[in-house]
C-alpha cells in the first residue's frame, strides 16, 4: 500500500506555495459556491476538459448526480473521491472512488480542471469536523492557477487513482496528455481570486447577522438577477423579431398587394400560389413566436415537466408523419426503432419541442432531398433518440456555444434562423432530467438525446 495515499492533498499544496499565497478560511457554503462556479464554466460553455472533484459525503450529495452526469458528457474524465457509488447508468467517464476511512482526502474538498481554455485547482481542508450546523463548517482554502501546483496535485491524484482503481490509470494518463498546462505565470490571478473569495465570505458573514435578513437578501438578489436576465433576453428578442419578421412580412405584403391589385386578372393557380405564400409565412411567424414564448417561459420558471403515460413509438410515427406533411417537404425522414415497452412516463410536450427543433435544424442545414434519420432505442431506465443529418456540420469554433440562446454557427452564412432551436432543446432536456451530446463533421451531424423513462418526482419542478 502506497504511503502517498495517506498524506493530505491540502498540506502538499500548502507546502509548495509557502508564503506566496494567503490561506483563506471559508464556510462550506462559499466553498460549494466557488466549486460550482468553476464547474459551471465547463458546463455552460461545454468546454472539453479533464476534471477531478472530491468532497465529503453528506446526506444530500446524491442530489448532484445529474450535475456530474452532465459534466461527464463533456469532460474527458470526472473522478469523485468520496461517497458511495452512484447508480450503474452513470457514464463510463465518471470514475467514482469510495475512500478508506483513514484517508485524509475524506476531510478535504477539491476541484481540478484542465482544458485548452483554462486550468485551475481549488482545495479546502475541513478545520471544524464537529459542528452543530453543517452550514458553519469552516475550510482552509487555496485557489491556484499556477501550472507547477496543478501538476503536483495531478501527480498526487494519479497516485491515488493507481491505488484505488489501477485499471483506470492508463485512461487517466492518456487524458492528462491531451491538456498540457499553460506556461504563463498566473500567481497574480491566484492572489486576485483569493481576495475576491475573502470579500464574498465577509459579505456572507454580514448577511448571517439574522436569519430573516439572510433570507430577504437572497430573495432580493435572485429577483434582481432574474430581472436582469429577463431584461437582457427581452432586448435580444426584440432585436431578433425585428430582423426575422422583416422577410416574411415583406413576402406577405407583396402577395397580398398582388391579390388586391390584380385579383380579376390572375389565374386561379396564381391566386392559390400567393395565398399559399401568405399561409406559409404566417406559419413561420407563428413558429417564431412559439419559440420566443418557450424561451421566455423558461427564463420566468414557467416551463414545467409534466410526465404522463404515452407510447414513444406511436408518438414518433405521428410526429414524423405530421412534420413531413405539414412542415418539411424537402427532405425525407427515416424513422427506426428498437423498443419493447408499451407505454412509459415522459412529458410529450417537451419531447415534441426537442424532436421538432432537432429535425428542423437537420433539414435547415442539409442540402435538399438528402435523408434525415430519426432513431429510438432503449437502455435500462432510459430512452435514447438519435437525429442524424448530412448537412454542413458544426465548426469547432462554434461547438461550445450552440446551446446558447440566439447563437448561430459561424458557417451558417445566409441560411435563415434565430438561434433559438437548440436552446429550447437544451432547456427541455434539462427539465426532463436528461442529457444531450453530438458528433459532427463537414458531412453531417448526429445529436444523441438521453431521457430517463420515469422521473415522477419532477412533475412540478420548474426549469
Amino acid at each position: 500500500m502506497s504511503a502517498a495515499i495517506y498524506t493530505s492533498l491540502f498540506e502538499e499544496v500548502r507546502h509548495l506555495l509557502g508564503d506566496s499565497v494567503p490561506i483563506m478560511r471559508c464556510t462550506k457554503a462559499t466553498l460549494v459556491h466557488l466549486s460550482h462556479t468553476l464547474e459551471d464554466v465547463v458546463l455552460t460553455n461545454r468546454i472539453p476538459a479533464l476534471m477531478f472533484t472530491g468532497f465529503q459525503e453528506s446526506s444530500h450529495w446524491r442530489e448532484e448526480t445529474q450535475r456530474y452526469a452532465a459534466l461527464a458528457t463533456i469532460a474527458q474524465q470526472v473522478c469523485i473521491f468520496a461517497g458511495k457509488p452512484l447508480d450503474n447508468h452513470m457514464p463510463i467517464k465518471l470514475v467514482q472512488i469510495e475512500l478508506y476511512e483513514e484517508d485524509p482526502l475524506r476531510q478535504e474538498w477539491f476541484v481540478v480542471i484542465l482544458s485548452d481554455h483554462f486550468s485551475v485547482m481549488l482545495c479546502g481542508k475541513d478545520q471544524s469536523p464537529i459542528v452543530t450546523e453543517d452550514a458553519f463548517r469552516q475550510f482552509e482554502t487555496i485557489l491556484s492557477f499556477a501550472p507547477h501546483i496543478i501538476n503536483r496535485v495531478l501527480d498526487y491524484l494519479e497516485t491515488t487513482l493507481a491505488h484505488y482503481r489501477p485499471d483506470l490509470l492508463p485512461m487517466l494518463q492518456t487524458s492528462r496528455q491531451q491538456y498540457p498546462l499553460p506556461t504563463s505565470n498566473l500567481d497574480l490571478v491566484t492572489l486576485v481570486m483569493s481576495q475576491m473569495v475573502q470579500y464574498e465570505e465577509t459579505l456572507i458573514q454580514q448577511i448571517r447577522m439574522t436569519e430573516a435578513l439572510k433570507r430577504a437578501d437572497e430573495r432580493l438578489r435572485l429577483e434582481l438577477e432574474k430581472e436582469r436576465e429577463l431584461g437582457d433576453i427581452r432586448h435580444v428578442v426584440l432585436t431578433t423579431i425585428a430582423h426575422e419578421f422583416r422577410t416574411p412580412l415583406t413576402m406577405i405584403q407583396s402577395a397580398s398587394e398582388m391579390l388586391e391589385r390584380h385579383h380579376d386578372t390572375l389565374t386561379t393557380e396564381s391566386r392559390q400560389k400567393r395565398l399559399l405564400t401568405i399561409k406559409t409565412q404566417v406559419e413561420q411567424l407563428r413558429l417564431l413566436l412559439d419559440d420566443v414564448d418557450t424561451i421566455l417561459a423558461a427564463q420566468r420558471d414557467n416551463l414545467f415537466f409534466q410526465p404522463a403515460d404515452f407510447n414513444p413509438v406511436a408518438f414518433c410515427q405521428e410526429l414524423v408523419t405530421t412534420f413531413q406533411e405539414q412542415i418539411l417537404k424537402t427532405h425525407r425522414i427515416h424513422f427506426q426503432y428498437q423498443w419493447t415497452q408499451a407505454t412509459i412516463q415522459a412529458d410529450e410536450r417537451l419531447l415534441r419541442l426537442i424532436l421538432t427543433n432537432l429535425l428542423s435544424n437537420a433539414a435547415k442545414f442539409s442540402p435538399q432531398h438528402l435523408d434525415i434519420d430519426l432513431e429510438l432505442s432503449e437502455m435500462p431506465g432510459q430512452m435514447i433518440f438519435y437525429v442524424r443529418d448530412q448537412g454542413i456540420g458544426i465548426p469547432p469554433n462554434s461547438q461550445g456555444r450552440i446551446f446558447e440562446a440566439f447563437y448561430r454557427g459561424s458557417n451558417v452564412g445566409s441560411i435563415g434562423g434565430t438561434g433559438l432551436g437548440l436552446k429550447i432543446v437544451y432547456d427541455c432536456i434539462k427539465l426532463h432530467g436528461g442529457s444531450i451530446h453530438f458528433s459532427t463533421n463537414p458531412n453531417g451531424t448526429t445529436f444523441v438525446v438521453r431521457l430517463p423513462i420515469t422521473r415522477p418526482w419532477l412533475a412540478t419542478t420548474p426549469l
